[in-house]
């Protein structure tokens, strides 16, 4: 019988998470997110998580020691290893999916495009990271590259699009971060519309089951009060990443530049997990 396995009650808990002194400081806040579940490989299970102190920055430096797992999972959890992207270098795959309809006509696209431009610019220089746009239909205008130049002309290259099959964009997506040159991977979609009836193959469902099978983060966006936003917020809400709600333009390079710091200061946290094969989904 297959093993099923969803992340949600499983917690990981600081257990000497600051340096003495910074210990003997008042009441310090720490906050932990869990950013993305892998468990294509059962019994390998690979979780992404921030570390944030109480100003909202990332904490460098944890390792194994720094973490106990708790919760109905931990007696079948062993061989647990703690990597920083950081401070490992470890590569971080990046889809940028950008809708390019016609609603995203004039300020939206410019602003969008300028907020993707600097995604590329504060990635480190061995993240790969691909552009599709879409609109009536979806355009990979660049596969996974670290060739900021390239990049940046395909973001350059973005022109209107028609319509917004927004399905069948956050799909293809998902389907390309599944098969990006690393292991550590995120969609992040940006859209400002609704999808317009019969432009996807894809359903809703499809790109968010998709998206939670292959273990790929969703990170998405909408832009403006005309985003289909219980899409937006189901596809981050079941792969355990996050939903930035942007009204105006001008808020897309704070969200970029703010994921991009995200992507890049994460702990990957291996562990083998024997649940028995009863069938049994451990939340």
């Amino acid at each position: 019988m297959k093993r099923a396995f969803s992340l949600t009650v499983i917690v990981l808990v600081l257990a000497a998470l600051l340096p003495f002194n910074a210990l003997m400081q008042e009441s310090p806040v720490l906050r932990l997110e869990l950013s993305g579940v892998n468990s294509l490989d059962l019994p390998h299970v690979e979780l992404t998580m921030n570390v944030y102190d109480a100003l909202g920055q990332p904490v460098a430096g944890l390792t194994a020691e720094d973490f106990t797992i708790t919760g109905p999972l931990a007696e079948f959890a062993r061989d647990v290893t703690v990597e920083s992207v950081a401070s490992s270098e470890l590569p971080f795959a990046s889809v940028l999916v950008i809708d390019a309809s016609e609603s995203m006509a004039g300020v939206p696209l410019q602003r969008a495009k300028e907020a993707a431009r600097l995604f590329v610019q504060t990635v480190r220089p061995i993240d790969p990271v691909a552009v599709i746009a879409f609109g009536s239909t979806i355009e990979l205008l660049q596969d996974f590259t670290t060739d900021k130049d390239a990049l940046m002309q395909a973001i350059d290259s973005i022109d209107l699009l028609g319509r917004t099959a927004l399905y069948q964009a956050a799909d293809d997506g998902v389907r390309l971060a599944s098969n990006s040159p690393v292991p550590r991977r995120a969609l992040i979609l940006l859209s400002d519309g609704a999808e317009y009836g019969g432009l996807s193959t894809a359903t809703a469902a499809d790109a968010i089951t998709n998206a939670f099978l292959s273990g790929v983060p969703g990170y998405t966006i909408g832009l403006g009060y005309g985003a289909e936003r219980p899409f937006l917020e189901g596809l981050s809400r079941a792969t355990e990443a996050r939903f930035y709600e942007s009204p105006t333009p001008e808020e897309l390079d704070e969200i970029y530049a703010a994921l991009a710091q995200r992507l890049s200061s994460q702990y990957i946290i291996s562990m083998t997990v024997d649940v028995p094969l009863d069938g049994r989904l451990y939340d």
